[in-house]
């Protein structure tokens, strides 16, 4: 079985609960709530908060900018404090060297979740 990565649970539940248009986006607690009822981990809200949303400069480690801190680009935050998938359009408010991608690759997710992915690439980050 293919181990997935905790900032790929938080892409998945994101994308599943737009995709279906149960919501159009997610509060902080609802997607950590979301990753413990699917997967049974326990996400750090600074994952969601900080780490994750494009607009949030890299929080990287002062004493050596190369390490640590998150690149990507999976979510932005709404100004009521939501969260929903990054989109291409949200490109010029990227914070300071996130230059990161936009969602898991295909080779990281097991072929279960590919659908998201293509419906991702191809309907919502267009938009």
């Amino acid at each position: 079985m293919m181990k997935i990565h905790k900032i790929s649970m938080v892409w998945i539940v994101v994308a599943e609960s737009l995709r279906s248009g149960h919501a159009q986006s997610l509060g902080q607690d609802e997607i950590i709530h979301a990753v413990r009822e699917k997967f049974q981990k326990e996400i750090p809200p600074v994952m969601i908060s900080g780490h994750l949303v494009g607009s949030e400069d890299r929080q990287s480690d002062k004493s050596n900018p190369q390490r640590g801190g998150s690149r990507n680009r999976y979510l932005s935050k709404e100004p009521d404090g939501r969260f929903r998938l990054y989109k291409k359009a949200d490109e010029p408010r990227d914070g300071l060297d996130k230059t990161g991608p936009y969602c898991p690759s295909l080779e990281k997710l097991p072929q279960e979740y590919h659908y998201l992915v293509e419906w991702y690439e191809s309907e919502y980050f267009p938009s």
